[in-house]
């Protein structure tokens, strides 16, 4: 293992992370000009709580103190090219992030996170009343964890100015939360399971009103930034797309409804990621999604059974811890 990432002096870090960003292009087209363009790609990443571990850090430093977050964003793209002989590109892009389930606070969840970054949920008031009003309509600038966000993002921005001069970018995270994977983690397992049954027609509604979230989102995150559109595509996330948690006739009834309002709402999606086994409905994704071109895999499904029913031009394999 390599490990000069973890020892390199701050000022050296952007123009080391610059000559990786060279030797990874090269060894890409290498790829290319043996196996094709056409090849599909993996790509590989750490899960976040990995990195506190590695790092030796307490991960709500790296929530709360910009100038720290930037500084290890760039180490960790210098470790992982260093370690990771895949086709991950690194970026000059840096994101502002509050934690990965930030868009869960949008609705009331209050999540608190270990030193090793892992986020522990409180009780949601949805889990003992099925009711709209316990979710509640976010303000974009004030709810939940999005003020701590939004200071992030402007602070990350003076950083980069004054330490940086300008050779990085900041980027403000699109809303990504699958509406199933919100709505079960609200609302608890067993309670969905038996919405499922006894009250689907209040199951269509809350993800329903979760995906009309995802949008209203994208909306106000266009105003912040001032931007001219929405983006011209989107991601999906959505952990509960696990068989057999739920089974391939409740994602036909209940998810791909929601998916195709996604679609319509915010334009093509091009990638899509659970941590669960899908390999029973991947065809099914495909066909509603039919433009994506990133599937991610997990240690859960087999890689050749994910790809055979649909050919994507991109698998990301997402490592474990």
């Amino acid at each position: 293992m390599k490990t000069d990432a973890m020892t390199l002096p701050r000022a050296a870090l952007l123009d080391v992370l610059h000559n990786r960003i060279t030797a990874r292009r090269a060894e890409i087209a290498k790829r290319d000009a043996e196996f094709g363009t056409g090849r599909v790609r993996v790509t590989s990443y750490m899960e976040n709580i990995g990195w506190p571990e590695l790092f030796g850090y307490d991960m709500n430093r790296f929530f709360t103190d910009p100038a720290f977050a930037i500084e290890q964003r760039l180490r960790q793209m210098i470790f992982w090219t260093d370690n990771v002989a895949d086709d991950t590109q690194p970026s000059l892009a840096l994101p502002a992030d509050v934690g990965m389930y930030f868009d869960l606070t949008l609705f009331g969840q209050r999540i608190v996170h270990t030193p090793l970054g892992v986020p522990e949920f409180s009780p949601h008031p949805l889990a003992e009343s099925l009711a709209l009003d316990t979710v509640g309509a976010f303000d974009f600038a004030r709810t939940g964890i999005m003020p701590l966000l939004i200071a992030n993002y402007h602070r990350m921005r003076e950083i980069i100015a004054d330490a940086y001069d300008n050779r990085l970018t900041v980027t403000f995270p699109c809303f990504h939360r699958g509406p199933l994977d919100i709505f079960v983690q609200l609302r608890g397992y067993e309670n969905f399971l038996e919405d499922v049954a006894e009250r689907p027609e209040v199951v269509h509604a809350f993800l329903r009103y979760f995906t009309d979230a995802r949008l209203r989102y994208a909306r106000a995150r266009q105003a912040f930034l001032g931007d001219d559109a929405l983006p011209p595509t989107t991601f999906v996330a959505d952990d509960w797309v696990n068989i057999p948690f739920i089974r391939p006739d409740m994602f036909h009834e209940f998810v791909v409804p929601a998916y195709r309002r996604i679609r319509e709402q915010e334009g093509p999606v091009r990638s899509f990621h659970t941590c669960g086994n899908f390999e029973a409905v991947v065809a099914d994704l495909h066909a509603v999604f039919p433009e994506m071109h990133c599937l991610e895999v997990s240690g859960w499904n087999d890689v050749r059974a994910s790809t055979r029913c649909c050919l994507l031009r991109y698998t990301c394999a997402m490592p474990s811890r």
